[in-house]
């Protein structure tokens, strides 16, 4: 199976890990050369979901950026929204926020990203687009 039956379970299984595990999750601000690290990556590898459903360029998003502790791992949770969701009211450029600011914005296709980065290996995990209701 390729990569795009993947990305998806791994993202569906972070968000049970979230829910699930509750007492294991610790949430922090990540620091701004993190979040440079995981800009760079994202300018190159922006997410297609089919022909019709492509991420525009990263500059043309608000990114949005906090830390969460999954099983002992930190890790980098960041929210992409477009500048093209009209009924998003969200200021383009990067924001790194507590949780509780995040937009919590559930579907939107390419026009909202989620991201995922493992602090402890420089990675990005995943980068996808959402689904769309």
């Amino acid at each position: 199976m390729g990569r795009a039956f993947w990305v998806p379970c791994v993202v569906a299984l972070m968000c049970l890990c979230i829910t699930a595990r509750a007492d294991d999750v610790g949430h922090w601000i990540p620091d701004s050369t993190t979040v440079a690290s995981i800009e760079r990556y994202s300018k190159t590898h922006m997410p297609v979901r089919n022909e019709s459903d492509k991420a525009g360029p990263i500059g043309s998003y608000a990114r949005y950026y906090t830390g969460i502790t999954l099983n002992g791992r930190k890790t980098v949770f960041g929210e992409y929204v477009s500048a093209e969701l009209r009924e998003a009211a969200y200021p383009v450029g990067v924001h790194i926020v507590s949780w509780d600011k995040m937009p919590g914005i559930t579907d939107g296709g390419c026009y909202l990203i989620d991201l995922w980065f493992d602090v402890r290996s420089g990675r990005v995990i995943a980068i996808t687009c959402h689904g769309i209701a």
